[in-house]
């Protein structure tokens, strides 16, 4: 089974990744850039920060705190960086239930709006 992850318009287009693959497709210098990431060996924090850092680009602690913008953008499938550039992506179920395992942390140590 496929799941497709739909790049921002301009320039449109797709990409189909495996279920427990990261469908990732963003717009840089006007072009679709595509990737289909194997998931870390991770879970709860430390594979939201790794899906943030998949999808960013950005250098993040695996320990980071997660704040109420990432997981607006991780439940949203897209993100845009300060440069204007669309990322648009498709999160495999254990990234779905580790955001959901972050949101729902009872002591909100991992969460900081």
């Amino acid at each position: 089974m496929s799941k497709v992850c739909n790049c921002p318009h301009p320039p449109g287009g797709s990409i189909e990744c495996e279920e427990d693959q990261l469908g990732i497709c963003g717009v840089v210098d006007g072009r679709a850039k595509r990737a289909c990431v194997k998931v870390a060996n991770l879970s709860g924090l430390d594979l939201v920060n790794w899906a943030i850092n998949e999808i960013t680009q950005s250098i993040r602690s695996s320990r980071s705190a997660i704040k109420t913008v990432d997981i607006e953008m991780l439940n949203n499938g897209s993100y845009s960086n300060s440069a204007g550039e669309i990322v648009t992506f498709s999160l495999p179920q254990s990234i779905k239930d580790a955001v959901r395992e972050v949101e729902e942390n009872d002591d909100n140590e991992m969460l900081f709006s």
